[in-house]
């Protein structure tokens, strides 16, 4: 008892290194907190904008209200945004994930409802954050995706993709009688209305195993990488008993853009693994050369720890990463539970991100941390303190649920404080050997103009008196770099070669004499 007394002293005090500290330049001291109710708030996912500006999901109360708020690259609110920089919006309802469509507005998704009757749910936001009405009922879209449909049914969406023709695919998962359930996708129409050409009638329900008279799989994540759809997720899968308990199995499938498998990728179509004992799946994410690391906790003797997985874009896992594509550490020693919420890739790790408790000990709260693996899946050690990172501060980020690299390579968190009341809570914290350094920095917003965008195989900068070009890098959506495209001057113009970079959306930084610009492209 004293130990743990001991050791949630030290990290409830200063427990990170000078190589990873708060940035002194966002909100106040580093954090930014929003107080949109008396209730019980916490903010999620996060959107970050070209100027670095963050557009955050927040759900008001336990789960009954949603809202989205909008802070500048200062980490203040922008009060022009919404009302007074928030839009609160469905009762009964909450949300997992938001995206920025190609349209320049935010399409939100999750689930409304109470109780045993929830269904699909997304929302529609125009840039300046006010509901978009011209979408489904009055910006919002509510579709019931449980069979049969005369049954009361829980059904969840927890992730979105946008395709090339502007119409969106919501990931999550069905009932069909409890407990059993069915990984699901919903396909809409640009106005919100439901894709009926898709599957049956704009829904595809996909059996990962026929055998499994109860399987319970939840659709947790999608993707989209070289038109066809990647979506991982849990469930009772292999054991096709009818016992209600049991170990976990996590999955991977690819599909084609009609919801059918794509045979070619693992086991036709699919990848299933388990970690042997009873696990949870927490979160995924995909690099720019479409490889999947997906982390989540497993428990032995009551006791858990962070895990993560790496799978090839031929859906197998990778033999050269942890264990035999495995990696597992507990990151809080002496803690029952600990949970990852989040994962990030950064330049030269990745970041895990989460909540731990002790029970029994100074608090029963939950408390958030940050932990490192190297991308052979080794723990990265010189991270924080032993690998592990916490946020200094009498009041805080206490649970962690949204973290993303921002455009200068400065990890922004999201979740709630430790306030009385619990408020909208965020942070950026600056790392050495990620974030980019002043110099990089300096010369934003250089005037550079690029053209077409979306691009099929040149882009075009337009320069002016440009003696030469010192940088021009190339990274994913997730912030991992991509080997630098060839280039050439055409007058002056530059023009760069991006016809081998497959489709998807990017980050462009590019230095001319000590100038940089930064500039999301999307490759046809």
């Amino acid at each position: 008892m004293v130990r743990k007394l001991l050791y949630i002293f030290s990290l409830c005090s200063f427990l990170h290194s000078n190589a990873q500290i708060l940035d002194p330049t966002f909100g106040i001291a580093g954090y930014n907190y929003t107080n949109p109710s008396t209730a019980w708030d916490s903010a999620g996912d996060i959107f970050v904008e070209q100027d670095n500006s963050l557009v955050i999901l927040g759900n008001i109360g336990p789960g009954t209200k949603r809202a989205i708020y909008k802070l500048d690259a200062g980490g203040n609110l922008v009060t022009s945004f919404g009302t007074n920089g928030i839009t609160i919006s469905q009762n009964q309802a909450s949300h997992s994930q938001i995206i920025k469509l190609s349209s320049g507005k935010y399409l939100t998704v999750g689930s409304v409802g109470y109780m045993y009757n929830q269904n699909f749910f997304a929302e529609r936001f125009n840039a300046d954050g006010t509901l978009d009405t011209s979408f489904g009922n009055n910006g919002k879209a509510a579709v019931d995706m449980g069979y049969p449909a005369t049954v009361e049914t829980i059904d969840m969406a927890y992730t979105a993709i946008e395709l090339t023709d502007g119409k969106t695919i919501l990931c999550g998962w069905a009932e069909y009688g409890y407990p059993k359930k069915r990984s699901c996708l919903l396909k809409l129409n640009q106005d919100g209305t439901v894709d009926t050409t898709f599957g049956t009638n704009g829904k595809v329900y996909f059996t990962l195993n026929p055998g499994a008279s109860q399987e319970r799989a939840n659709g947790m994540n999608i993707f989209l990488w070289n038109n066809k759809i990647i979506v991982s997720g849990t469930g009772r899968i292999t054991d096709t008993t009818e016992n209600t308990t049991g170990i976990n199995d996590m999955y991977v499938v690819r599909l084609n853009l009609d919801g059918t498998y794509d045979t070619t990728f693992g086991t036709n179509g699919k990848l299933l693994f388990n970690l042997g004992y009873s696990s949870e799946y927490g979160t995924a994410v995909q690099d720019s050369n479409g490889y999947i690391y997906i982390t989540g906790s497993m428990y032995s003797n009551s006791v858990s720890e962070t895990w993560v997985a790496k799978i090839s874009p031929q859906g197998q896992l990778v033999a050269n990463f942890g264990n035999n594509g495995i990696t597992k550490r507990k990151i809080i020693p002496g803690s029952q539970y600990e949970v990852p919420k989040t994962i990030a890739l950064g330049n030269n790790g990745i970041y895990v991100g989460g909540n731990f408790y002790f029970p029994n000990a100074l608090s029963n709260y939950e408390w958030m941390y940050i932990g490192k693996f190297n991308f052979n899946g080794t723990p990265d050690l010189s991270f924080g303190t032993n690998g592990l990172f916490r946020l200094p501060g009498d009041y805080t980020v206490r649970r962690l649920f949204g973290m993303k690299f921002d455009n200068n390579k400065r990890l922004v968190v999201a979740g709630d404080s430790n306030h009385s009341d619990r408020q909208f809570a965020s942070a950026r914290i600056t790392i050495n050997g990620e974030t980019l350094s002043t110099e990089d920095i300096k010369a934003a917003n250089s005037g550079l103009h690029f053209y077409p965008n979306p691009v099929l195989d040149f882009l075009h900068v337009q320069v002016s008196n440009i003696k030469s070009v010192q940088k021009i890098e190339l990274c994913g959506m997730d912030g991992r770099m991509m080997t630098g495209p060839d280039y050439t001057f055409e007058g002056n113009i530059l023009k760069i070669n991006l016809q081998n970079i497959s489709a998807g959306s990017y980050l462009l930084k590019i230095v001319c004499d000590n100038r940089m610009q930064i500039v999301k492209i999307n490759k046809k």
